[in-house]
């Protein structure tokens, strides 16, 4: 929808290619989204920005610029139930032929219920399935129950290797006879070719980022700020 970056793309020109990718008719849904995972992350995800944790997996030279300067470059965005509703919300009215998935905050099931009621099609949860993988079993059988993400947004930093809740003693350490799960390596021969790869397509996108090894590419489908794994 915006990607939140000066000079980037802002609501009126999302809402318009929308309208394009709609008339077209080729594509079943358009999740919508906000930020960017390799520049403009905290505006995606919103809540705590774990920069010790990113400064652990960057290469050393740059650890002390990513404490110091990390949360300025990350940006500081607070943590809101269905935050991205407001801005989604306007693509509703101008969807013929293409389905929407509504995205951001979406933990508990009266937020299911809400963007069902607002006309989405489907709804997209990322952290809360990392804290709780059983939470929509969960939200079915204990309509009431809140969800147990705290949204430290540490769990960021867990696709370097494995991604997991770091709240999650299981999903953290593992258990008896569960498998250890090295990180990836990411040689400095292969730095280069990942910082070459940091592009997204206005619909059909592949993102690298800027630390991530080849091996470690999200295929996304969205509008053009649509440029990360879900919220």
């Amino acid at each position: 929808m915006d990607d939140g970056m000066p000079g980037g793309i802002w609501i009126d020109e999302a809402l318009r290619t929308a309208q394009l990718l709609d008339d077209d008719a080729t594509l079943d849904a358009l999740e919508l989204t906000q930020g960017s995972s390799v520049y403009k992350p905290m505006y995606l995800f919103r809540g705590d920005v774990p920069v010790k944790e990113f400064s652990t997996v960057m290469p050393p030279a740059l650890r002390p610029a990513v404490r110091l300067f990390g949360r300025q470059a990350m940006g500081v965005y607070p943590y809101r139930d269905l935050y991205m509703l407001a801005a989604a919300r306007q693509f509703v009215p101008l969807m013929k032929n293409t389905k929407l998935i509504l995205l951001g905050g979406i933990t508990d099931r009266e937020h299911v219920e809400t963007g069902l009621a607002e006309g989405f099609d489907f709804v997209a949860m990322g952290r809360a399935l990392l804290r709780e993988p059983d939470r929509v079993k969960t939200m079915i059988a204990e309509p009431g129950s809140r969800s147990r993400c705290t949204h430290n947004n540490k769990c960021m930093v867990t696709v370097f290797g494995r991604t997991h809740c770091v709240l999650d003693p299981v999903q953290r350490y593992g258990h008896a006879g569960m498998p250890v799960a090295l990180p990836t390596n990411r040689s400095p021969s292969a730095r280069p070719a990942c910082r070459r790869a940091r592009w997204a397509m206005s619909s059909v996108g592949i993102v690298m980022n800027p630390w991530m090894p080849p091996s470690n590419v999200h295929r996304v489908v969205g509008t053009p700020a649509a440029c990360s794994a879900s919220a």
